[in-house]
């Protein structure tokens, strides 16, 4: 089975009065098992990653960038095989990307490649492995990143969720799991980071709602809050990421704010959106920082990614990305796009 994966992006012109989609592009040649994983590069530069060809165990692990309004030729990682899909994160300009081979114990490795050159992975992975122990998982792990740190969480075998952070080239796991985290061993969790916390969602075992918690940074094992349950039913990982969206506080002094989102696909094939209310203290429905077509979208997880940049007149820049892997054949994957100016946010994934 065939999935072909698109992508719907803002032109320049949105920046100057409102924003407007470019005609769907397609990575040429692409097949893919599942949705793609999304990381940003320099300036505007968009990494897709997805796990190939349907309908077999192990997937070959392909990559493309998306820049100047086209895709580079769709690149494989030579050797590399995955279970799941597979997950990305930019930290410290260095791309890192996670994949589940077979035949590993169920181990996490990853490839990396400089942010400012990622048409090329090093081929040579390394495994999520701490002083003392490995990653071990039967889902897609998550990553994110935070300035020079790098941030992973798995689901293990049991359903539990461990996580780790990278600093200085070595990694350090947790001994201890995300308290009153428990999920389906093979549903993976999701990452964000936020006002200097970090953001862990993951499905309800039942399938029957979305559990979030988080940690203030640095992390430490009494520093999680109690785990949040947001109604909703989803067989799939959810996603997180924060947008800059406008301010939705009437005569605030910034025009536009940095808002946490969570998605999540429901059992209709429908994207669900709430974002996090500071003022209320709260989850609040929410439409999508890019706008979808309606109806039902995907069975798979969604995909977010949100970045800034400096355009040549030397104005920030923020691009929201939302994306999914579409139902029916030839179950096309798309990426919608939405960008503007956003005065005061820096540079950077």
């Amino acid at each position: 089975m065939r999935r072909f994966l698109t992508c719907m992006f803002a032109s320049m012109g949105a920046f100057i009065a409102g924003s407007s989609l470019a005609p769907a592009a397609e990575v040429p040649d692409s097949e893919s098992s599942a949705g793609p994983a999304l990381a940003a590069a320099v300036g505007d530069r968009v990494i897709i990653a997805w796990a190939g060809k349907h309908g077999i165990d192990a997937h070959k692990v392909w990559y493309s960038t998306y820049e100047n309004d086209t895709f580079t030729p769709q690149s494989e990682i030579p050797g590399a095989l995955t279970r799941t899909a597979p997950a990305l994160a930019t930290a410290d300009q260095v791309v890192y990307l996670a994949t589940t081979p077979p035949d590993a114990d169920d181990e996490i490795h990853y490839y990396v490649s400089l942010a400012s050159d990622a048409g090329y992975f090093d081929i040579n992975p390394a495994r999520l492995c701490g002083a003392d122990s490995c990653a071990h998982t039967r889902a897609a792990p998550a990553l994110i990143g935070n300035r020079s740190t790098l941030f992973a969480a798995w689901t293990t075998p049991a359903g539990k969720i461990m996580y780790a952070t990278r600093t200085d080239g070595a990694w350090h796991i947790s001994a201890l799991a995300v308290p009153n985290a428990v999920t389906s061993p093979t549903t993976g969790p999701t990452l964000a980071i936020h006002e200097g916390r970090l953001y862990v969602a993951w499905a309800e075992s039942s399938g029957e709602g979305v559990w979030v918690t988080s940690a203030t940074l640095p992390l430490s094992s009494v520093s999680w809050a109690q785990p949040v349950l947001i109604p909703g039913s989803t067989k799939v990982a959810p996603a997180l990421s924060v947008f800059n969206i406008e301010n939705p506080v009437p005569g605030a002094a910034a025009s536009t704010v940095n808002q946490l989102f969570l998605a999540w696909t429901s059992d209709d094939a429908t994207v669900n959106f709430v974002r996090w209310d500071n003022a209320s203290g709260q989850w609040q429905p929410a439409a999508s920082p890019v706008p979808l077509p309606s109806g039902p979208l995907t069975a798979d997880s969604p995909a977010l990614l949100s970045l800034a940049y400096l355009s040549p007149n030397m104005q920030s820049v923020c691009l929201a990305n939302v994306g999914w892997t579409s139902q029916g054949r030839p179950h096309r994957t798309n990426l919608a796009q939405k960008g503007h100016l956003c005065p005061g946010v820096a540079p950077g994934p």
